[in-house]
This record gives structure tokens, C-alpha cells and sequence, in this order.
């Protein structure tokens, strides 16, 4: 298990599975609610609105994150300002004082919500374990330390000086610290302590043959790399520093060995690089872009041309609408480039859908079957993205979109769409569910960014063991493990 899984197992056992672990946008209603209240708010009058104060809202969660897991106490944060009062200016002497008031306010309002957060959790276990905690443990290895805050080390000490417990620590510029760290405590918890061992791994071995590979693009690289791997090696590993090559790497190359399942990919994927995402992304760019009813010709064009919106079905054809849509571009490349154009004029143009059906020819439909067709388009997509009563109204647009690319494109048919879209509707589910839920934005690009930076939080999994098969890892994961064959994609990063 994971220091953090450990964390959670103690944490839950005491509480008897209540104070859930709240989302991050649970703590910024909260400290929102600080910030309305304050009879000097940070920032003054210009951040109590909450579409100005949620960005500031997650880095002062963060912060006030940081200074628990620390062990730092509310009055030392008003210490730091006294100390350096004279050089800091006025504003930022303010900021010192508000920092300290979120963070004695929010972490009540987080227990008489039902609520605990990762930092509050990591802290309560550190001030309670005892021995006694992990006596059901005949033997305890800690292995894989390299950077601990404050609360985490407390925790590693007391662990440490268990006779059960065996300490792993490789060779690093870490390692002095952490040795003073887990070695401060002679006993724990009444159980005669022992200093902790730290054992180093055995010297390296000769240094490897390395082989460099040139290619002019990522798919170059993966078509190179399923050439010099031919089968799902168990003795190799990938490593990939950048998440872009993983969808090349698993269409072109993994895909290969699906029979088997020899491999895996212990990467997630994150969900804001998704085709979904880009839908929405590409929606919220054209609803906030709008001006009176008329769109911004190339954010319309955009998003008209997303792989979803062009493979919307027409009598259960997309190739129909793809044409059309391609109409709709060459028609408005017509109109003398104009900026700006009126949904309205778009969907009332007759020569436009004359010459779609004439494209189309005998047998397809008929101008006012396509008229209907792309009014229905807007309406469905951009016509649910323009007004929004609150958060949980906004989340409910959101899945009605998701539901509409399900039902009415052609994605359903594409590699990971279902489980794409399984996560997308988890984290709208989590924000639906959130404190959040019945506050409201003053514009929509307040519901968009919060959108956003909760997507971009989300990782999709993919199947697989650590221990079987071809390995693929991002760069940090490789840390004291060894492999007979490594494969390095996107050395140049």
C-alpha cells in the first residue's frame, strides 16, 4: 500500500467511514464563503464575486493545504507578517493577514460539513498512530521515500522504530535528511525503538548499449519502436515523458498484443487531451466568442469542424452531414470573410441548403430536411451552452451534451470513447455533487472555467498489472526499478 492508502485505511477506521475527502471545489466554496464575510477581503470589493475569486480560491487552498501538512499554525502565519511588516507593502501585508483567516476558518467549516481533506487527513493520523495502530502488521517494509512534508516524516519515524519495520532507502541527495527524519525517536508509543536500517541497492552493473532512433513525429517514433519490439517483452519498459505519445503507442504498437494483454500501461491519461474534451472546449470557445445571437465565424467553424459535430448522423448517416457542414464553410468563405454572423442568417440561408442537396444528389435530402438539421445542431450543442440558472443547472447541460455526442455522432463507435466519457460524467457527477452546486457565476465563462480546471485534475486509467508483462511508465515511476531493455520515446524532452 501507498503512504497515502495507509493514511486513508487509519483515517476511516477511527471515523467509522465518515468525513469523506472533500473535492478541492468543496474548500473554495468554503473559502468563498470566508471571502464574502470578511470585513476586509483579500483583494478587496474585486474578488467577492465568486467567477473572480474561484482561480484564487484553488491557490489559497493549496496554500493553506501546505501549511497544515507542514505543521504550521494559524498564529505563526500572523507571525510572519509581524516579523517582516516594515519591508512588505500594504497590500501584501493584507494578504499575509488574510491568509491567516482562511486558514483558521476553513478547516472547521470542513469538519461541521462532514468533510476532511488530504492534508487534514495525512495530519490526524500523524498526531494519533501508535504502535498499537499497525500491531497487526507482522512485518512492515517503507520503501520508495524521497521528499516528505512535515506530518509525513512523523509518520515514517514512529513506523520506523517498530521492530517489525524494515526501511529501504536508495542512494540520493535526499537520503541525509531523511535518515535525521526517521531516526529523531529512540521509542514509540512505548515500544522500544531501534534506529531505522538504510539499506542501499547493490552496485550498478556495467553501463548499458544505447541506440538512438530518428523520427520526424511521434507516430514515427511508435511505428519504430513496434519494429524493435515485436512481442510484449516482460523483461522491457517504455517510458514515455509525455503523456501525447500514449494514445500513438497504444493504437500502433500495444494494440498488437491485445490478445494477451502481455503489457501495461501504467500512465493515465489525462482527460482534458480526450476528443470529448475538445468538443467542449471547442463549444466554450464558440458560446463565449458570441456577441447578440451572432457567432465568431472562425470558433463556429471550429467547432462545426470537431470530428463530433461532423460526424453528427443524419437518418443514421454522418457521411451526409459532413457534407453539408462542408457547405456551410465554403458558403461562409463566400460571404467576403466577415467576422461576425447571425445563427439566424445562417440557418434561413436557402441557396446554401440548395446546393448541399444538389451535392448530395437523387435520394438525399431535401433542403428543408438539411435546414432542420443544422438548426437542430445549434440548438442541441450551443442553444444549451448560453444560459445557466447555477453550477448544478450548468452540469446538467453538460451531460445533455454528452448524451447528445453518445446518441446522435458517431463517436460511440471510436476506440476509448465509453471510457472517456465514463470519467467525464464521473467528475460532472463530483462537481454536481459538490458544495458548489447551488452557487452561481455572474457570466458563463465563469461555469467554463471551473470546467476546466476540474477536468484538467482528471486522468483516465488503463488496464493492466505492474507485475506482468511489457511495462509502460512515465519517467518518475522508473525510479529504482530495472529492466533489461528500456525504451526512451521523446528523448529530446
Amino acid at each position: 500500500a501507498t503512504l497515502g492508502e495507509l493514511v486513508d485505511e487509519l483515517f476511516d477506521r477511527w471515523n467509522g467511514g465518515g468525513l469523506p475527502m472533500a473535492r478541492p471545489i468543496d474548500a473554495v466554496a468554503l473559502l468563498h464563503d470566508v471571502q464574502r464575510a470578511a470585513e476586509r477581503p483579500l483583494g478587496g470589493g474585486g474578488f467577492t464575486s465568486l467567477d473572480a475569486f474561484l482561480p484564487l480560491g484553488f491557490r489559497i487552498f493549496d496554500a493553506v493545504e501546505e501549511l497544515l501538512i507542514e505543521g504550521v499554525e494559524p498564529a505563526a502565519v500572523g507571525g510572519v507578517q509581524a516579523l517582516v511588516e516594515e519591508g512588505v507593502p500594504p497590500a501584501a501585508r493584507e494578504r499575509l493577514a488574510s491568509l491567516r483567516s482562511f486558514y483558521e476558518a476553513l478547516y472547521p467549516a470542513l469538519a461541521a460539513a462532514g468533510l476532511s481533506t488530504r492534508s487534514s487527513r495525512i495530519r490526524a493520523v500523524a498526531d494519533r498512530l501508535s504502535a498499537d495502530d499497525l500491531a497487526a502488521h507482522r512485518t512492515i517494509v517503507a520503501a520508495g521515500f524521497v521528499e516528505l512534508r512535515k506530518a509525513e516524516r512523523r509518520i515514517l519515524s514512529l513506523v520506523a522504530a517498530l521492530p517489525s519495520a524494515t526501511v529501504l532507502l536508495g542512494e540520493g541527495p535526499a537520503l541525509p535528511a531523511l535518515l535525521e527524519a526517521i531516526g529523531a525517536h529512540g521509542s514509540t508509543a512505548g515500544t522500544p525503538g531501534r534506529a531505522p536500517r538504510a539499506e542501499t541497492p547493490a552496485p550498478a552493473p556495467r553501463r548499458p548499449e544505447v541506440h538512438f532512433h530518428r523520427s520526424p513525429d511521434a507516430h514515427g517514433q511508435v511505428f519504430a519502436l513496434a519494429a524493435l519490439l515485436p512481442k510484449a517483452d516482460p523483461r522491457a519498459v517504455v517510458v514515455l515523458p509525455s503523456p501525447d505519445t500514449l494514445f500513438p503507442l497504444v493504437n500502433h504498437c500495444l494494440s498488437r498484443f491485445d490478445g494477451e494483454k502481455d503489457y501495461n500501461v501504467s500512465l493515465q491519461y489525462p482527460l482534458t487531451r480526450t476528443p470529448l474534451f475538445g468538443f467542449f472546449a471547442d463549444l466554450m470557445q464558440l458560446a463565449g466568442s458570441m456577441q447578440a445571437g451572432r457567432v465568431y465565424v472562425p470558433d463556429y467553424l471550429a467547432f462545426l469542424l470537431h470530428p463530433y459535430t461532423k460526424n453528427a448522423l443524419l437518418d443514421g448517416r454522418a457521411e451526409t452531414n459532413r457534407v453539408l457542414l462542408h457547405r456551410v464553410e465554403e458558403r461562409l468563405a463566400e460571404t467576403g470573410g466577415r467576422a461576425f454572423v447571425a445563427l439566424a442568417a445562417i440557418e434561413s440561408d436557402r441557396k446554401l441548403f440548395e446546393d448541399a442537396a444538389e451535392a448530395l444528389g437523387a435520394g438525399g435530402p431535401d433542403p428543408d430536411r438539411l435546414a432542420a438539421h443544422l438548426a437542430a445542431i445549434h440548438r442541441d450543442t450551443l442553444g444549451r451552452f448560453q444560459r445557466f440558472a447555477d453550477v448544478r443547472g450548468f452540469v446538467d447541460r453538460c451531460i445533455e451534451l454528452v448524451e447528445w455526442v453518445h446518441g446522435r455522432t458517431t463517436a460511440r463507435s471510436h476506440p476509448y470513447f465509453a471510457p472517456f466519457a465514463e470519467h467525464f460524467l464521473e467528475a460532472l457527477a463530483d462537481i454536481r455533487g459538490s458544495l458548489l452546486a447551488d452557487r452561481r457565476f455572474e457570466g458563463s465563462s465563469g461555469y467554463f472555467a471551473l470546467l476546466r480546471r476540474y477536468l484538467a485534475s482528471r486522468e483516465v486509467p488503463f488496464d493492466g498489472t505492474p507485475l506482468h508483462g511489457l511495462q509502460v511508465l512515465g519517467v518518475l515511476e522508473t525510479r529504482g526499478l530495472r529492466f533489461r531493455r528500456v525504451f526512451v520515446l521523446d528523448a529530446n524532452e
